[in-house]
């Protein structure tokens, strides 16, 4: 009996321990670049758009600032072309950030909360989700999947919804996600209407 009790347990911490996180795909998007220079940054980049450049999205990185300017990448939301720039923030500033986007994560599979050790003898309760982890967006009752990820025993969907934002001039949602390469955007269309005008440009 003792022996079958500590083979539980065994199963049980092993199962707390090991997890695994597939590659983030994006679901028919219109965009797909990896942002050029990114390899390096350590953290989540920074979205803007102007009123002036409406084809642009200007992605900038963790890098310190010049003053009041950051060195940015202009990325062509429609031919996916890609060039240096430098963005200014601040209250007197015209670029304008990224908001967060109406979001859910579905799990095809399980999903609930397990015990994980935290520091010393404690255990505390954490998302888990062993399946296929979908990022809905949700707009005037419609709901759009636009990015999947493989996984088991993983805590990632909050991480996965913190990297989706919607732009502010009400045409795109974004999404990023760290790959071996750098970041990389996702860009999708907001309204059938945008969708209908990148089909006329395509074409």
């Amino acid at each position: 009996m003792l022996t079958l009790f500590v083979v539980l347990i065994s199963v049980l911490l092993i199962a707390s321990i090991l997890h695994f996180d597939g590659a983030v795909r994006g679901v028919s998007p219109r965009l797909a670049e990896v942002i050029h220079g990114s390899g390096a940054w350590y953290a989540q980049p920074q979205l803007v758009t102007i009123d002036r450049d409406p084809q642009a999205i200007y992605v900038i990185g963790p890098a310190q600032p010049r003053g009041n300017r950051f060195d940015a990448v202009r990325i062509d939301t429609y031919v996916g072309a890609q060039r240096e720039a430098s963005v200014m923030l601040g209250a007197h500033a015209f670029y304008k950030p990224f908001l967060p986007a109406f979001v859910h994560a579905d799990v095809h599979g399980v999903r609930f909360q397990r015990p994980a050790f935290g520091k010393g003898p404690s255990v505390h309760r954490v998302d888990s989700a062993t399946g296929e982890i979908v990022i809905v967006f949700e707009e005037n009752g419609a709901q759009r999947p636009i990015l999947t990820r493989s996984a088991y025993n993983s805590s990632s969907a909050a991480e996965l919804l913190s990297l989706v934002s919607a732009d502010p001039g009400g045409r795109w949602i974004a999404a990023l996600s760290r790959t071996s390469g750098g970041w990389m955007l996702y860009l999708f269309p907001r309204s059938a209407t945008t969708r209908r005008a990148s089909l006329r440009l395509d074409a």
